[in-house]
């Protein structure tokens, strides 16, 4: 799912397109939302029933990405042989209090090297922030009402152009800022 609709880009410009201007809109739908992405490290709507891996680290905590909730957490060895399997009263989902889940902490032991297959719902959250997708709408709204839209030769040029639409608008980078996750 989209963080904004065709319908909310029209509503903002005015405009209903039609024929390639529809088609456009829609590629920067999918463009607009890899950009979010990308920009704040972070996916804003749920995926059900995703499947992660992750390498222990040999501490009790293991940092992930963000999970709204756990199915099942299987451990295996370097022959990809299952050697355990999770239950929830062996770990918690922290920060406890909100979501989403960024670390699991093991009651006991520690996460000691190898493969982990997490199963759960993962992303920032069940649907994504007004916010986000108020910068999303913006965005498209900004680009199409550009004369040509985006210009670009080429798919770093592309992406790009998204940049410089929000790089030249700071309300939209403070919205996106907000949300970034730093990575180590």
């Amino acid at each position: 799912m989209s963080y904004t609709t065709i319908e909310s880009v029209q509503a903002r410009t005015g405009v209903t397109y039609t024929g390639a201007e529809l088609a456009y809109v829609t590629i920067l739908l999918s463009a607009v939302d890899k950009y979010i992405d990308k920009y704040t490290n972070r996916t804003f709507t749920k995926v059900a029933g995703g499947v992660k891996y992750y390498h222990g680290n040999n501490t009790r905590e293991l940092e992930i990405d963000d999970l709204q909730a756990v199915s099942s957490i299987l451990e295996y060895d370097m022959d990809g042989d299952l050697v355990d399997t999770f239950t929830a009263t062996d770990y918690e989902l922290r920060p406890y209090n909100t979501t989403p889940k960024t670390h699991i902490k093991l009651l006991n032991g520690t996460w000691c090297g190898y493969k982990y297959k997490i199963t759960g719902d993962w992303g920032y959250s069940e649907t994504c922030p007004a916010d986000i997708s108020m910068v999303a709408t913006e965005i498209i709204a900004n680009v199409m009402s550009q004369k040509g839209g985006i210009k670009s030769e080429s798919i770093e040029g592309y992406s790009y152009a998204l940049g410089q639409v929000v790089t030249e608008n700071p309300v939209f980078a403070t919205v996106l800022d907000g949300y970034k996750k730093i990575l180590i």
